[in-house]
């Protein structure tokens, strides 16, 4: 998720289960954040951004070592007041649970998230929302405000504020999260249902997925594998809504070639194909400035999971060249957009 979600949410929790921890809110804040740093990688470029971004602080031991450093932090702030000092043990409990709630909310998008890294390289992803979820920000923001309104209502007419409001609206918001969320799963088991359940121009699929790509739970973006073709079409979240797998957009695969071959033994491919979902090639001809061919082929490897409107998620592709003999001659990693 965005970080503005992040933030309300680790805001939501600290004041709903640990509101008599001192430091809760800082630390919890500083917690749900500090595991987003690896986002930074991008700034090295595209091959360090796809081998890093959303692994090692978005793994479940990058979460504790986070948590672990924010709890320190605050604990050390803690012992230097007057009051009595802050307690270490409900400043981890409290960074180490927004830490983890952070990797759940990332575990809800499609792009994935190593939660076993070092021990394993693997991405898991649930597809059930996208990065930036206005639903989900509204009512974060609805558990955050509401609480806030009340307090500036109640000083003005001078009555005592309820000390346990901030609390019961904080978790009423967490709970609304989690019904929406469970809302949201149900609706997309019934598109991945309806695109396994299809057949896209007379071939059956080898494998589906449902990702989200609008602010609107009840429809979906459909990819379907074939044995030759991609197919995207609009997948309804109702079992009753209208489906039409003939109006499906179709992405064919790659003829075989040696080119294509020889490009998919390169090393930057491999590794690019391990972390990709639904990858496909486009092989053209080497053009030189004049325009005219000079007999090699550039293969470029994509990962359908990402679009133009993907927020917030820099789109990272593969390109190999090859010259007239099939060689490979250069292989790099690039940003989509700047490609």
């Amino acid at each position: 998720m965005e970080p503005v979600t992040h933030l309300l949410a680790s805001t939501a929790l600290a004041r709903s289960a640990f509101d008599r921890t001192r430091y809760a809110i800082p630390a919890a804040l500083v917690a749900g954040a500090a595991v987003d740093l690896d986002w930074l990688s991008q700034f090295a470029g595209p091959e360090a951004y796809l081998n890093y971004y959303r692994v090692a602080t978005h793994s479940l031991a990058g979460a504790a070592a986070v948590a672990f450093a924010s709890a320190l932090l605050f604990w050390q702030l803690g012992r230097r007041d007057a009051k009595p000092p802050a307690s270490f043990v409900p400043l981890l409990s409290v960074s180490l649970v927004a830490a983890l709630l952070h990797l759940l909310f990332d575990v809800l998008n499609p792009h994935g998230v190593a939660l076993f890294w070092p021990f394993s390289s693997a991405r898991y992803a649930w597809d059930l929302a996208e990065v930036l979820d206005p639903l989900l920000l509204a009512i974060l923001l609805f558990g955050w405000l509401v609480p806030t309104l009340l307090r500036l209502v109640t000083e003005e007419i001078g009555a005592r504020a309820e000390r346990k409001g901030p609390r019961r609206w904080a978790a009423a918001a967490l709970i609304l999260v989690a019904l929406y969320f469970g809302a949201r799963w149900y609706w997309h088991s019934n598109a991945v249902a309806r695109l396994d359940a299809s057949v896209y121009r007379g071939a059956p699929p080898l494998r589906v997925a449902a990702l989200p790509d609008s602010p609107s739970p009840l429809r979906w973006r459909g990819l379907a594998e074939t044995e030759n073709t991609f197919e995207e079409v609009e997948a309804p979240g109702t079992a009753g809504g209208y489906f039409d797998a003939d109006r499906s957009l179709t992405l064919y695969k790659p003829e075989f070639s040696k080119a294509l071959e020889n490009a998919q033994k390169a090393a930057s491919v491999q590794r690019y194909v391990a972390a990709a979902r639904f990858p496909i090639a486009r092989v053209e001809p080497l053009l030189e400035s004049d325009g005219f061919p000079r007999g090699g082929f550039r293969v470029m490897v994509r990962d359908l999971r990402f679009t133009e409107r993907t927020p917030l998620i820099r789109p990272v592709v593969v390109i190999v060249d090859l010259d007239e003999q099939n060689r490979v001659v250069d292989e790099r990693f690039a940003f989509a957009d700047q490609n």
